[in-house]
């Protein structure tokens, strides 16, 4: 079995439990209207960060221990106007982003 293989069969066994939004954020811009906009005209950048993470034990009354994988991420989507694409400071017309926590049992 190869590594990418495995790598699939490890994702394939995840069992997320316990995820909720953090936070979340979201604006357009005063002239920006998603139903009179040249969607062709507008370059989609995303954004997919793991914040951090953590392990932890949880002592169930029979004493026996339960771990868990906890993950935060932020993930988002922001429109910018093409002739922007280039240049790092650029204004969104329109964002979305919104932070996770997830909690992954061990297996």
């Amino acid at each position: 079995m190869g590594v990418s293989s495995n790598f699939q069969k490890a994702k394939d066994s995840l069992q997320s439990h316990d995820i909720y939004i953090k936070n979340t954020h979201c604006f357009t811009h005063n002239d920006f209207d998603p139903k009179r906009t040249d969607f062709d005209n507008l370059v989609y950048q995303f954004m997919h960060v793991v914040r951090g993470s953590e392990v932890f034990g949880v002592q169930d009354e029979d004493g026996s221990e339960e771990h868990f994988f906890k993950v935060f991420v932020d993930v988002g989507c922001r429109f910018i106007k093409e002739e922007d694409k280039e240049n790092k400071n650029s204004e969104p017309v329109a964002q979305i982003e919104a932070s996770f926590s997830c909690r992954i049992p061990d297996a």
